[in-house]
């Protein structure tokens, strides 16, 4: 078993943000190439149903037409660092999904493109897809180590074998791709389980991580399946920063072509769509400025949905903690648009 490979799958050693900040491009852009997904996880907010619907919007596959707006929009902010095919559904479910991996490496549009998935739709004929169309990462999110646990866990019928062929012929083929899987710790019946999932998956993969299952969902009730409290995914522990840095350097661009500061299934600023305000425009809007203003002011509660989030604390990372550096992120504010 490669024990180097067992690690958390965010990315360690980046540049404190603080420095960056303000930003006059996203660093990093999330795309919804679905918001329908094949899974209802119990920590997920799929596993709301209709109240899922009725706080966010009927689920749907983002049209290649809305895909492209998104393309010629994003050049205006040179080359994106990351893009995120990923949000509240299960990417695979859009049958153009490598072709929009294919587009925005055409494009030049960024530097790396993730899919983050459940893998239970990926083939050998989707995988050759994705790789030759120039994904830099596919990263896999397990549900348990057989049909049974992800019936409990997700309420799916899934052949969990098929699901280890499947990712096995992706890393044997991937070229320069990256391959990371994870599993939640709630989809593991004990620690013999815990040691199977590395010894099954270390061999099969770049980075292979246990995640802790952590209270996202204000409307779920996590009460009766956390195994830890008080802890980030990562195992870290939780911290509640003053300002949240999250809608800081990223975009969600949801799959109706709604933009979106941050991944909260409910709002804390009205959302703007690409087919009446340009992402370029609403990266640099007078709404979205105040909205940060306020965090740098300290008063992100006075925001009921940011008040209330709980992926703010669990997602944090100590790198990007900004609450120590908010009069001077506030000095190069004013300075930057004094220029303009």
């Amino acid at each position: 078993m490669n024990i180097e490979n067992k690690q958390p799958l965010f990315e360690p050693n980046r540049i404190p943000l603080y420095v960056k900040v303000p930003l006059d491009a996203p660093m990093s852009v999330t795309i919804e190439p679905s918001s329908i997904c094949n899974f209802q996880c119990a920590y997920c907010a799929q596993a709301l149903g209709k109240d899922f619907e009725q706080r966010h919007f009927h689920r749907q596959l983002m049209s290649m037409d809305i895909f492209d707006l998104v393309i010629r929009q994003l050049k205006s902010f040179g080359k994106i660092k990351k893009i995120h095919l990923f949000r509240n559904g299960e990417p695979l479910c859009n049958p153009n999904l490598a072709k929009m991996v294919k587009k925005l490496r055409e494009e030049d549009i960024c530097e790396t493109i993730n899919i983050s998935t459940n893998a239970s739709l990926l083939t050998p004929e989707i995988s050759d897809a994705l790789i030759e169309a120039g994904l830099s990462s596919l990263s896999v999110s397990l549900n348990g180590l057989s049909g049974e646990q992800f019936q409990k866990t997700c309420g799916a019928d899934v052949d969990f074998e098929q699901i280890y062929q499947n990712l096995a012929y992706f890393y044997e083929h991937k070229k320069h791709c990256k391959l990371f899987i994870k599993i939640i710790d709630i989809a593991l019946l004990d620690k013999t389980e815990e040691a199977r999932f590395y010894q099954l998956f270390s061999p099969i993969a770049d980075r292979v991580y246990v995640e802790t299952a952590v209270p996202v969902y204000e409307s779920i009730d996590y009460s009766h399946m956390l195994r830890q409290s008080a802890v980030t995914r990562s195992g870290i522990p939780v911290k509640e920063p003053v300002v949240c840095q999250i809608v800081f350097f990223h975009m969600h661009i949801l799959a109706n072509g709604d933009v979106v500061p941050c991944n909260s299934i409910e709002f804390p600023i009205h959302t703007w769509n690409i087919q009446e305000k340009t992402l370029y425009d609403i990266w640099n809007s007078q709404e979205r400025t105040q909205f940060l203003w306020q965090q740098l002011e300290g008063n992100r509660k006075q925001n009921r949905i940011c008040a209330n989030c709980q992926r703010l604390c669990q997602e944090y990372q100590p790198q990007d903690g900004l609450d120590e550096h908010m009069e001077e992120i506030k000095v190069r504010w004013r300075e930057k648009y004094e220029r303009k």
